[in-house]
């Protein structure tokens, strides 16, 4: 692979999972008093050497398409969906492409394209309410509440209605460059402390705000409520409220976002109107948003249903024998749950095998349908049942998988081995594809590779061998990346196939955090063995990352790999997830690859590596310090946090071994419970040191953590209803 000569020109692909385009990724500040000041965000999401260049056929990414993303490039082929996008709140224009109308009441709760910030290092979520009278922006003196919305336009006319705005506060529009983020409009309305206001527009300057000559229009009386508009063309912006106007000739040819924001007092806005033509560069990175999103969802189909298929489909030996004991009904309700649904089969088979407990048949076909469906422990249940009622190869197959999938590879192995036992024909891919996956698991894909590439030239008509194959190439042969020039982090190889002008502002980003892993590890080596690989599309990614991904897709936009790229140390993700959702993954993953490489990874428990992984990429790193404005993006699906965090909770997520704590149904929970765990020790005088001798697996340190439980539990439950800080 050859060092990178000069920067490349890449499709724009750069996006934010948080809604938040590029431009208000790179420039996180908001107004207030003519400055800018930091915005806190709340979110709603072996050798270590390169090898050489290798183009692999572009016929795997068309397997992989098929598979996981075919609706996706379709779509893309036919144009931008803003419908899809945004759901209903949008209403395309019949005549013009890529316009249309953007509205919401701003009455009944924040629709998916919009997102807030805070300029101070509270809680964003406390700074916002909705209500039936709109949305009120509680902004206290010297602090900005912003609403940010997710589009970028060539132009627009947008209108809002200002219900009310307090004396010496300001409302209106923030607009921002699409390609230069430094440049920044404010189209604001001014309440003066004389009951009086002021209609004008004020540029960035960098450091302030300063207001364009002629464009302050003072108002003596104003009723509100009263719509305030603005007028967005390539050549400059108006603004217009209650028949005032204001205008200001600037340049804005790139485009502009648009944000609706508060300064220095509290407002309530609703009716948000925005009759807009779309910027064609926001364009591709709202469809690199939706292709990354769709993958995934395409993705979780294909790892739990897709991979099953030859097992699922392959009769059980003694089917007929089996369906004499069912009655009429039941063998028309067999019949009828394999034209359902996944969850919905899984529903059905369940019930029979419950009715017939004494039937390898149901247990099996039940334990099949529930690992399709995801309902993984059931299956597991279900498939041991069926396994000592009457071993066959099948059962024995699906039974391996439901153990890997559980986290036990011994178990997994064992029942692999015997599945060869008069094994038939047609089952002989899927236990090369089951034997490819487990050794993966276990780190080692250079066997694994070894194993699908045979098995795949061997039954050449196996769509999931050939497709895990290749994966298995891309990633012991990195396909279309090159390395750097940017020193990667840990002294990590960086490679890419975005330009260095992309990578450059992530990995100056990344640089706090690393300089706080070194805090954490302070026996860390200066320079680590291994790779970092970041794609740019999430086709190539999970090209790649399609063997190791598999069913785990918890943490799918990137991964750590004790033996991956090279069959070394790799950790490996995604930027079109979106640039947040990339630094986080970096910083989460790069925690595992450093703990790993003092040697101590495998004398401590799995809720501290992974508390302490949570604990650096959820953090906001300001001001020399980690500060939490709120819970971490991890724990989205979980709808009571609060209530999570149970005796029983954190006694459970600190004693589970790895098979345990990775449960599905139980992993976000002990994720939350071991970020809480290490927050609170690490926020507690002393913790540091605390920390460090816990993570060299010091025993007395683990003593001492395991025995402090109820104290424990208390302040984190007391710390989360008092709001992170």
């Amino acid at each position: 692979m050859k060092k990178r000569a000069a920067a490349k020109s890449t499709a724009f692909t750069l996006s934010a999972e948080s809604r938040l385009n590029k431009c208000q990724q790179r420039d996180r500040r908001c107004f207030t008093g003519g400055r800018f000041v930091p915005a806190r965000i709340s979110y709603n999401a072996g050798t270590g050497a390169l090898g050489r260049n290798l183009h692999i056929p572009k016929a795997s990414l068309l397997l992989l398409a098929i598979f996981v993303c075919a609706p996706l490039w379709s779509q893309g082929s036919q144009g931008f969906d803003a419908v899809d996008f945004f759901g209903p709140a949008y209403q395309p224009a019949k005549e013009r492409a890529n316009s249309g109308v953007l509205s919401d009441s701003l009455k009944s709760g924040a629709p998916s394209w919009i997102n807030f910030s805070t300029s101070d290092n509270g809680s964003a979520r406390d700074s916002f309410k909705f209500a039936a009278t709109g949305l009120e922006f509680n902004a206290a003196q010297h602090q900005t509440c912003e609403a940010l919305i997710d589009v970028g336009v060539v132009d627009a006319g947008a209108t809002v209605s200002v219900v009310e705005l307090d004396k010496g506060g300001a409302v209106g529009w923030h607009l921002r460059d699409l390609a230069e983020p430094a440049k920044a409009w404010l189209v604001e309305l001014k309440h003066k402390d004389n009951g009086s206001y002021q209609l004008r527009i004020r540029v960035s300057t960098g450091a302030q705000y300063s207001t364009f000559p002629h464009s302050k229009t003072d108002i003596e009386t104003l009723q509100l409520p009263a719509e305030l508009k603005l007028t967005i063309k390539p050549s400059g912006l108006s603004a217009e409220v209650a028949g005032n106007q204001s205008e200001a000739k600037t340049e804005l040819k790139n485009g502009v976002t648009i944000g609706l924001a508060t300064t220095d007092a509290r407002s309530r806005l609703r009716k948000l109107s925005i009759d807009l033509r779309l910027h064609p560069d926001w364009i591709a990175d709202a469809n690199a948003r939706l292709l990354a999103r769709r993958t995934l969802e395409r993705l979780r189909e294909y790892a739990t249903v897709g991979l099953l298929q030859g097992v699922a489909a392959h009769p059980h030996p003694t089917i007929k024998d089996a369906l004499k004991a069912y009655s009429d009904a039941e063998r028309a309700e067999r019949e009828n749950a394999f034209t359902l649904n996944p969850a919905s089969r899984a529903k059905a088979l369940l019930a029979l095998a419950e009715s017939h407990p004494k039937s390898a048949v149901a247990q099996h076909e039940a334990g099949v349908a529930a690992l399709q469906a995801g309902l993984i422990v059931r299956g597991h249940q279900f498939l041991l049942a069926a396994d000592k009622l009457q071993q066959t190869s099948l059962t024995c197959l699906a039974l391996a998988e439901a153990y890997r999938r559980i986290g036990q590879p011994d178990e997994a192995e064992e029942a692999l081995s015997r599945a060869l036992t008069d094994m038939p024909d047609g089952l002989q891919p899927d236990y090369a594809l089951l034997r490819g996956r487990l050794l993966a698991d276990r780190g080692d894909i250079a066997a694994a590779r070894q194993v699908l590439s045979e098995a795949s030239r061997k039954y050449p008509n196996s769509d999931h061998l050939r497709a895990l194959s290749e994966s298995a190439d891309a990633l012991m042969e990195t396909q279309d990346l090159t390395v750097s020039n940017i020193p990667g982090p840990l002294g990590l190889q960086l490679a890419s196939d975005l330009s260095d002008a992309q990578l450059k502002p992530v990995m100056a980003r990344l640089k706090p955090y690393i300089e706080q892993i070194r805090v954490w590890l302070p026996d860390l080596e200066e320079t680590l063995e291994g790779v970092v690989a970041i794609y740019a599309s999430p086709i190539e990614y999970l090209h790649a990352a399609l063997l190791v991904a598999g069913d785990n897709l918890d943490n799918i936009a990137g991964m750590y790999m004790p033996h991956g790229i090279g069959n070394g140390p790799s950790v490996v993700a995604c930027r079109a997830f979106g640039e947040d959702e990339l630094l986080r993954t970096l910083v989460h993953e790069l925690w595992h690859l450093a703990l790993a490489s003092t040697g101590h990874s495998q004398a401590i428990p799995r809720w501290l590596d992974e508390g302490m992984a949570v604990f650096l990429s959820a953090g906001k790193y300001e001001n020399e310090s980690m500060r939490y404005s709120e819970l971490p993006t991890e724990f989205g699906g979980i709808q009571n946090p609060i209530g999570a965090i149970t005796p029983s909770r954190i006694e459970f997520a600190m004693g589970a071994r790895p098979q345990e704590f990775y449960l599905p149904g139980e992993v976000h929970g002990n994720y939350l419970a071991a970020w809480g765990v290490v927050w609170f020790h690490a926020t507690r005088a002393g913790g540091l040191q605390f920390l460090r001798d816990l993570l060299t697996g010091d025993p007395e340190a683990l003593r001492r953590v395991n025995a402090d439980h109820a104290r424990l539990q208390q302040s984190v439950t007391d710390a989360l209803k008092d709001g992170i800080g």
